[in-house]
């Protein structure tokens, strides 16, 4: 069971979340896989899916995969293995390679299955497309917090800050 929030703002703030992902064990144990074979990674904690680096137990799971040692990838929103669509269709892959389901709550996904994978494929690349446009909105308000003079980071490139602060 993979748990992961992208920021670490968002663990703390958000203890909720993490909780109803940890909580899948239970969906886990009712499709009938024994307590001993259920493993909850939750070390990519606070750490964004827009790459592989520093995600520990993400590069765990592939290698568990590619190991033959996993049957069931579980997570609460299988697009949030991975928001680059790269490394998103590297893992679909991986799994497919090795018979390995995947499952969120949507439902249970057999990536040698052609429509699972289109719909796999599709949830990552929405995955990717829903990042963008997060940043993007991000960035237009810290844009706009600099057109009224109220940027609180470093001075971007172009601006001045007066002696009022601002």
């Amino acid at each position: 069971i993979y748990v992961r929030q992208s920021h670490p703002q968002q663990v703390q703030k958000y203890r909720e979340s993490a909780q109803v992902q940890a909580n899948l064990q239970n969906r886990a144990l009712q499709w009938g896989w024994p307590a001993g074979r259920i493993r909850l990674l939750d070390g990519d904690q606070g750490r964004s899916g827009t790459s592989t680096a520093g995600r520990d137990d993400f590069a765990w799971l592939l290698s568990e995969i590619a190991l033959s040692h996993v049957g069931l990838v579980l997570g609460f929103q299988i697009n949030r293995l991975a928001r680059e669509d790269e490394a998103c269709c590297r893992s679909i892959k991986v799994c497919a390679a090795f018979d390995t389901l995947l499952a969120d709550e949507d439902g249970l996904y057999h990536p040698l299955d052609f429509n699972d994978r289109v719909v796999l494929t599709i949830k990552g690349f929405m995955g990717s497309f829903e990042l963008h446009q997060l940043q993007q909105r991000m960035q237009a308000g810290r844009l706009n917090r600099c057109r009224r003079g109220e940027w609180l980071g470093q001075t971007p490139p172009g601006y001045v800050v007066g002696p009022d602060g601002k």
